[in-house]
C-alpha cells in the first residue's frame, strides 16, 4: 500500500471549513496526537534524507502506534504500522538499532473522509494549521495520478497550491528552533 499526501498550511481556517462542509467532508475523529521520531544515528542536523527509514511513535490516549516510513519519491510513503503498549522496550530496541531521538510532536488532529480520501486537519503546537489530504494506492505507478487527485480536491477546497507545505512536521519543528539553514 502506498500513502500518497499533500500538506498545506492553511491560511484561512474558516473558509476552509466552509468548504470542507460544502464538500461532505465527514469528520469522525477528534484526537490529540504526540508523535516522537527517531531516525538514524548518523543522521546530519535537522534534514531527514528521502529514502531514510524514519520510525514514529505515536500516543492517542491510552494507545500507542510504532511506525516506520520510508518516502519513495515526493509525498509517497512505504508505511508499515502496529499497535504496541511497550513504551520503555520500544526506546530500547530502537537506540540498540543505532536510532536517535529527533523531534516531537504536539498536534490536535480531525481525521475524515471526503469520497476516497482521508483528509486530516492538524493544530500543531508551535507550528499552526495544516490540512493533510491522502489517497491510498496499491501500486507504486499510480502515485502521480493519486496526487493529480489530491490537487484536483485541494482546489475544489479553495486551497492555494502555493500553501502546499513539502516539508514534514519533524523538519518545520526544528527549523523553528533551531532555523531553516541549520545543519
Amino acid at each position: 500500500m502506498y500513502e500518497n499526501e499533500i500538506k498545506f498550511k492553511i491560511a484561512n481556517l474558516t473558509s476552509l471549513l466552509t468548504n470542507l462542509e460544502k464538500k461532505n467532508c465527514k469528520f469522525t475523529k477528534e484526537s490529540h496526537q504526540i508523535d516522537t521520531v527517531y531516525v538514524k544515528q548518523e543522521t546530519p542536523g535537522i534534514h531527514i534524507v528521502s529514502g531514510e527509514p524514519v520510525v514514529r511513535v505515536r500516543r492517542e490516549g491510552n494507545k500507542q502506534w510504532l511506525t516506520l516510513k520510508r518516502e519513495i519519491s515526493d509525498g509517497a510513503f512505504m508505511e508499515h504500522e502496529l499497535e504496541t503498549s511497550q513504551s520503555e522496550e520500544i526506546f530500547h530496541i530502537l537506540t540498540n538499532l543505532g536510532m536517535k531521538h529527533f523531534v516531537e510532536i504536539d498536534k490536535e488532529r480531525k481525521t475524515g473522509t471526503i469520497d476516497d480520501f482521508n483528509i486530516c486537519l492538524d493544530k500543531v503546537k508551535n507550528l499552526g494549521d495544516f490540512l493533510e489530504i491522502e489517497y491510498l494506492t496499491e501500486l507504486e505507478w499510480e502515485n502521480e495520478l493519486a496526487k493529480a487527485k489530491i490537487i484536483a480536491l485541494a482546489n475544489e477546497l479553495g486551497l492555494d497550491t502555493q500553501n502546499i507545505v513539502y516539508k514534514t512536521y519533524n523538519t518545520l519543528l526544528l527549523e523553528s528552533i533551531h532555523g531553516e539553514d541549520a545543519i
